[in-house]
């Protein structure tokens, strides 16, 4: 699934981040946790469910994760002046994963389940 958070991030100003993002953080953390997701993209939201521990509902908990995250940005917007919107893709394949790097490690996960959910995204329309 990847999801972009960027879409109007522009019209949030850097007073009302400083003071609301920390306290959204938190929530996020508890959606990835809730539905077995990892977080594995730092421009935007790439979330993995089923990895390491294969899950037969691997498809629920990644469509049950982007509906969450779509409230938490609601109530989030809600509470600020902000506008901010989400495009969504989810994908379901294979895919090879592990740490790579030679001086800053970091866990980064490739196959053509995630170039198909980064393109479904690229292509949604923003919500």
């Amino acid at each position: 699934m990847a999801l972009d958070s960027s879409t109007n991030s522009t019209l949030v100003s850097t007073k009302s981040l400083r003071y609301a993002l920390p306290l959204s953080v938190h929530p996020c953390k508890l959606l990835f946790q809730r539905n077995d997701c990892i977080r594995v993209q730092s421009d935007g939201i790439l979330a993995i469910t089923g990895i390491p521990n294969i899950r037969s509902d691997h498809a629920r908990l990644a469509s049950q994760f982007a509906c969450d995250l779509r409230a938490l940005l609601r109530s989030f917007c809600d509470s600020t002046t902000a506008e901010l919107n989400i495009q969504v893709g989810i994908a379901s394949g294979p895919v090879s994963a592990g740490i790579v790097g030679v001086t800053k490690w970091h866990y980064d996960i490739i196959g053509d389940a995630v170039d198909e959910a980064v393109a479904l995204q690229e292509n949604s329309f923003p919500g």
